[in-house]
């Protein structure tokens, strides 16, 4: 008689542990849940001023921006999306971070500005069906990002210019590329 098996695996960073539901390890099925549903924290940038930690965590169930002071006091939950962040930035010239926000999860994310307190809330790109990808922010406050809303099969890089409130491509890829760093001051980008 066949007979189906639920097993429950884990990956870790040493490797994957998996046990077998219905059997003498239900402890162990029950201790790997539990440390499947241990939220996670990444992509920690420090505040212009040092003092502010804006981070990403999945604590509330779906990855959104969270804030906290530089002794790790206060977390607060910045973004209340349905949809997940999955990247940040924090401007050096001002007090403003970048985000984008993944509709569904999957691609297509949109780029956000914002105060640190969430509120000021802009998206900087299209809005549309386009992947979009984070970049960074420049020293003098210029944000770039890629996007594929010219050409689906090729990211351009665009610069949004915070005084003007407006995005524009940057250079055109046939490909793939992205901007590394731009020159302060000037024009130039690597």
């Amino acid at each position: 008689m066949n007979k189906v098996l639920l097993a429950a695996c884990l990956f870790s960073g040493v490797g994957v542990v998996c046990a077998q539901a219905g059997s003498s390890s239900d402890a162990l099925v029950g201790r790997i849940k539990a440390m499947a549903e241990i939220p996670s924290t990444y992509n920690a940038v420090y505040s212009p001023d040092g003092k502010r930690i804006a981070f990403i965590s999945n604590r509330s169930g779906t990855p959104q921006v969270w804030l906290v002071d530089a002794a790790g006091e206060g977390a607060k939950q910045i973004t209340q999306t349905t949809d997940p962040v999955g990247s940040l930035a924090w401007s050096p010239v001002d007090d403003t971070i970048a985000y984008d926000v993944a509709r569904g999860g999957g691609y297509n994310a949109q780029v956000f500005l914002s105060r640190p307190d969430g509120t000021e809330v802009r998206r900087i790109t299209s809005g549309g069906k386009e992947d979009n990808f984070i970049g960074a922010f420049a020293p003098d406050g210029r944000f770039w990002f890629r996007s594929n809303l010219r050409d689906p099969q090729a990211p351009d890089s665009w610069i949004y210019e915070p005084r003007s409130g407006k995005a524009a491509i940057a250079i055109k890829y046939d490909g793939l590329g992205g901007i590394n760093d731009i020159e302060r001051p000037g024009n130039r980008a690597l």
